[in-house]
């Protein structure tokens, strides 16, 4: 038994989804043969090739359809995009220096007025050529500056892109959208009519070559069993297109299909037309499900016996043990499984200037999960009921480490992207140390809660250990709906947490929601002012604002009395269903403004602090004059880091203490009183002062030589690879019989504690 797993397009451009990597990897330890491909890129890179362009523009050429103004002008310059994109595919994964000069001072790439409409409002992005492209220069240069040349030139090579998707949008198939595929289709599919009625539509060139590329997979690897993931709705289109190629060409295959959005929207299929295109759709997590297929395919289990999968039955389709809680554990999945992802195919893209967002589109991720679920799994608009959320088992912080290491191996890449729902505190603070301890030099970011566990030390230990950015929920500054969401925290919570990850130069990504039942017009544009002062603060980098969606999988959904909702009408459906778009009381009307007035001022917000320690000026006028214009900065008042911490926390010092430089300053001559006239002046005795150097500085000790010794002594002793970890409670009995005339609370209140402290010095 061959088995091929496939994840179909589309989606992003520099990194693999990670389902067939895990699920590679648990396969072959169950000891099956398994391969796995990414069909994204390679059908990404089979349209953005010269013979994919010129055959594009041939057949553009052959209709007679009108174009929009942007389309025509990019068909009008259709020998320059052919012609530079072989130059543009190596420039994302080879910068060039030259080459990066060369596209930034408008020498090779052709351009339309998409580039200026990214820096333009809708109504006043202008059809004069020569204008729009003066904007743009002069724009690129005040984001970008004299020395951001890279980025400037993947940022254009990027807009170039977008040029060529649009076009081939209008032209050859509206299902393209450059990272999504026949998206309108499976987004609140409630029928499959529709979308079965696009699948019997003949091929366009685009899925003739998809098509092609999957034969020759098929042909190479021969396999009996190919199961593909469809995590968004924007793959789902192109799942089915490859899977009614096998049913027409490859009937002995079989075909399951797995994955986040069959997860959730996918629950309660009542239509069989969905098996002309796959075998079995299996639910949540896919080790279990899928190791029963292969067996009852092997003979060894009958149809009856299938864990959580749909499939053929009695002429129709049904479920078979839907409410099971099989799972393999997550500790005994086996390791993440890169063999046959081609890194050196994936394309960085930039399509936005805000530092935050580019992790999405910029650089290879490796993709690496520390728990499974959510270890909170109590917010009420989530979907908590569902497996990847409710069921939480977190990782050995030695597995994780030992895995980052394997996939390095294999790789060749140094950057993580933890997919967590929410990376537990305590799971990341041993995960760094241990990190620390094998000297690993990587860098990572994930999703985290807002909650006080992410104080000033944890969050510097993380900074230390990798960690360039966190994306959290703060979801609405509004601490009446922060109770109702059953978030867990107020945001007298929340900010000294944006505080403390600022601090440690961790970007912060907020997630934001608007229209959430019983919200009024006040406190949407209230929870907008404060999200302006983050920005001015420079307490996030960038927001984004999602409209409030009932998930019938949530807590608000199962529960409505607790929420205040009513008239909860499910959709009709025999296809897809998640969201629940009738009940009282209904968002109010006057959401649609509000959402164009946040996005827009938000995107401002997140161009005017380009580097952290750089001068923020915000014109804007406050949002809401019901919200103190302090309100932000009086809550990071409280001082960042505590000097009397509990006194079972761990002491760490991440510094050097083994060379310390010790010198000897000369006497100082003390002046005498008139009374003393005629004696000598005396010399006070030699000082010594102690220097030791930091990553960030150095620390100078200017006191007795004895606390200078019995400081260093500390440090060292509080070094990571010291074989007893040193605790506060340590500390305080080791000063106490060293200097019993001194007050340990008030000696560390001296200067050079919080020197130390904001140096290396943690408490955890």
């Amino acid at each position: 038994m061959k088995i091929l797993l496939i994840t179909p397009p589309l989606m992003q451009w520099n990194s693999p989804y990670p389902a067939t990597i895990y699920l590679q990897g648990f396969l072959k330890k169950m000891g099956y043969d398994v391969e796995q491909v990414d069909l994204n890129i390679e059908f990404i890179r089979r349209i953005f090739s010269k013979p994919g362009l010129e055959k594009i523009f041939e057949i553009i050429r052959s209709k007679a359809a009108d174009l929009s103004f942007m389309t025509h002008r990019v068909v009008q310059l259709q020998h320059e995009y052919i012609n530079a994109i072989d130059l543009a595919l190596e420039f994302l994964q080879h910068p060039e220096p030259g080459i990066a000069q060369a596209i930034v001072s408008n020498h090779i790439l052709p351009m339309s007025q998409n580039h200026a409409a990214m820096f333009l409002k809708p109504n006043s992005i202008t059809e004069d050529v020569e204008e729009a492209f003066m904007l743009i220069q002069d724009k690129i240069h005040e984001s970008f500056g004299d020395c951001g040349i890279y980025d400037q030139a993947k940022f254009l090579i990027t807009w170039y892109f977008v040029d060529l998707s649009m076009m081939i949008h209008d032209t050859i198939s509206p299902l393209f959208h450059g990272v999504r595929y026949g998206e309108n289709l499976c987004v609140a599919a409630h029928s499959f009519d529709k979308l079965e009625q696009a699948l019997q539509q003949p091929n366009t060139i685009l899925e003739d070559w998809l098509c092609e590329l999957f034969e020759q997979k098929i042909q190479t690897i021969k396999p009996t069993v190919i199961g593909m993931t469809v995590p968004f709705p924007g793959n789902l289109f192109a799942a089915l297109k490859l899977g009614q190629y096998i049913k027409k060409n490859h009937p002995h295959i079989a075909v399951v299909l797995g994955g986040g959005y069959v997860n959730t929207e996918l629950r309660e299929i009542r239509t069989s037309k969905i098996l002309d295109y796959t075998d079995f759709i299996a639910l949540d997590d896919g080790e279990a499900p899928l190791l029963r297929i292969l067996e009852h395919l092997q003979g060894l289990y009958s149809k009856t016996e299938l864990i959580r999968t749909y499939t053929a039955q009695d002429q129709g389709i049904q479920l078979i043990a839907g409410d099971s809680k099989e799972n393999i554990a997550w500790k005994d999945r086996g390791d993440p499984d890169y063999t046959g992802i081609q890194v050196n195919q994936y394309l960085s893209t930039l399509d936005n200037l805000s530092p935050s967002y580019r992790l999405w589109t910029d650089g290879f991720w490796n993709k690496i999960t520390l728990a499974h679920g959510c270890y909170w799994h109590r917010c009420s608009f989530c979907d908590t009921c569902l497996d990847y959320i409710e069921r939480y088992e977190p990782s050995d912080p030695q597995t994780v480490v030992d895995q980052m290491e394997k996939i390095i191996a294999q790789t060749g890449k140094r950057s993580f992207h933890f997919t967590d729902e929410a990376a537990p505190p305590q799971l990341l603070r041993d995960m760094c140390l241990e990190i620390l301890h094998r000297k690993l030099h990587v860098s990572w970011w994930t999703n985290v809660r807002c909650e006080s566990a992410f104080n000033w030390d944890l969050c510097q230990l993380m900074a230390n250990a990798g960690c360039i950015a966190v994306a959290g929920g703060i979801e609405t500054p509004c601490d009446r709906l922060l109770s109702k969401m059953d978030k867990g925290y107020q945001l007298e919570n929340i900010i000294p947490v944006l505080r403390n990850f600022s601090g440690a130069d961790i970007l912060f990504h907020a997630y934001l929601i608007y229209g959430f039942p019983t919200q009024t017009i006040a406190e949407m544009y209230e929870g907008l002012e404060i999200v302006r002062q983050l920005f001015k603060n420079a307490l996030i980098r960038s927001a984004h604002w999602h409209a409030f969606a009932l998930s019938i999988h949530s807590p608000m959904a199962k529960n409505p009395d607790l929420y205040s909702l009513s008239n909860l009408k499910v959709p009709d459906h025999d296809f897809a269903c998640n969201e629940i778009f009738e009940y009282e009381p209904f968002p109010l009307p006057e959401l649609e403004e509000f959402a164009t007035t946040a996005s827009e001022k938000t995107y401002e917000w997140e161009s005017e602090g380009m580097e952290p320690g750089d001068e923020i000026f915000f014109p804007e006028e406050p949002c809401s004059d019901d919200v103190d214009p302090d309100f932000v900065v009086k809550l990071c008042q409280v001082a960042p880091y505590n000097l009397l911490p509990k006194l079972n926390a761990r002491v760490l010092w991440l510094g050097n203490a083994r060379d310390v430089m010790e010198v000897t300053m000369p006497p100082k001559r003390k002046s005498r009183k008139s009374k003393n006239k005629g004696k000598k002046a005396q010399a006070s005795k030699p000082e010594t002062i102690a220097i030791l150097s930091t990553r960030e500085g150095g620390i100078t000790f200017d006191m007795p030589k004895k606390e200078i010794d019995w400081i260093i002594d500390i440090l060292q002793k509080a070094e990571l690879d010291q074989p007893q970890p040193l605790t506060f409670q340590m500390i305080q009995e080791s000063f106490a019989q060293h200097f019993p005339k001194l007050i340990f609370a008030n000696w560390i209140k001296k200067n050079f504690w919080e020197e130390l402290r904001c140096q290396g010095l943690l408490f955890i």
